[in-house]
Order: structure tokens, then C-alpha cells, then sequence
């Protein structure tokens, strides 16, 4: 399936819908929840955490969006 207009990353707890839908750059999230915090962290590891989130998905936007993977904070699943 061929994207048009901007790049985008989704970012969900349900990658399976995003990749059903043909969507190639999914981020996976914490939680269906919470799906950029956690709840059982401070304050400020919360707000590092999200920042881990936007900086991991500013990154994917600049990859060529070809391929259909998953990514996490760390990597690729």
C-alpha cells in the first residue's frame, strides 16, 4: 500500500491494527492505558520516559518508511 502526504509514526499499544492498516512506522507504547507513562514511575522518570518517546519517534520519521516493522525505545522487534 502506497502512503501519501506526510511521513507519520504511529505510536499504540496495538501495533497489529496499525500494521493492518499499512502503516509503517509503529512505535509500540507502553499500555493500552497509558500509552506513553506508566504509572508506577515518578514524576520526572515519567516525564523521561515520554521524552524517550518523541525523540524515538522523531528518529523513525527520518528512516525510509518502506519497510512494515515494529519498533520499541531500544529497536526493532
Amino acid at each position: 500500500m502506497e502512503q501519501a502526504g506526510f511521513p507519520v509514526v504511529n505510536i499504540t499499544a496495538v501495533p497489529s491494527v496499525s500494521q493492518m492498516v499499512g502503516l509503517s512506522r509503529v512505535l509500540r507504547g507502553e499500555s493500552v492505558a497509558n500509552i506513553l507513562g506508566n504509572a508506577q514511575l515518578t514524576r520526572k522518570e515519567e516525564k523521561n520516559l515520554r521524552r524517550r518517546y518523541v525523540l524515538r519517534a522523531l528518529e523513525l520519521l527520518k528512516t525510509g518508511g518502506d519497510s512494515k516493522q515494529v519498533f520499541t525505545l531500544s529497536g526493532a522487534e
